[in-house]
């Protein structure tokens, strides 16, 4: 059997996260896992049911959610990203994210929220800081426009435990210690 997790910080001056094989570490879980049975194992795709953007929801009786360590973002076709982010006001600051919506998951019936500091990305060089919109568009076949690739920035939030025997991911929320 198979399992991993994935943990990932979001403490000031801390880089990476950690990466635990044959178990969970559960000084990492704010929270009980919640499990969502996988589609494609090969892939961690989920069924996705719906993104909402404060009230307004994206989703589709289609949509896949794909668990992705390798892209720091949330990534989805041009359409579907244009259509989230004409929902949003513009970003002109990166200290002031009160106007910003939660951004919600809901995967097997379960939410998995996002608050604006989670998905809108903010980088310090020196004295300048800038931010960027976590949610981007990816170059993906029309095909494949309904799946939404969960990647760090989800993945910062919810401590993920990758469980290969059972085929099926946990998410709790995670506890940035």
């Amino acid at each position: 059997m198979c399992i991993r997790d994935r943990y990932l910080t979001d403490i000031e001056g801390e880089n990476g996260g950690r990466l635990v094989l044959g178990g969970v570490n559960p000084i990492y879980a704010a929270s009980t896992f919640t499990y969502i049975p996988v589609l494609v194992q090969s892939l961690w795709a989920l069924g996705l049911e719906d993104i909402k953007v404060g009230d307004i929801s994206f989703g589709t009786a289609d949509m896949i959610a794909v668990i992705e360590t390798a892209l720091p973002i949330i990534g989805t076709s041009k359409k579907l990203a244009q259509s989230i982010k004409a929902t949003l006001p513009p970003l002109t600051s990166c200290t002031d994210f009160r106007k910003f919506p939660t951004l919600t998951f809901i995967i097997n019936g379960n939410e998995f929220a996002l608050q604006p500091s989670d998905y809108i990305l903010t980088f310090k060089k020196g004295e300048v800081v800038q931010c960027l919109l976590g949610i981007l568009e990816v170059e993906i076949s029309e095909e494949l426009s309904n799946v939404v690739f969960l990647g760090d920035v989800f993945l910062r939030t919810y401590y993920t435990h990758f469980d290969y025997g059972n085929s099926r991911v946990g998410f709790a929320e995670a506890n940035h210690v």
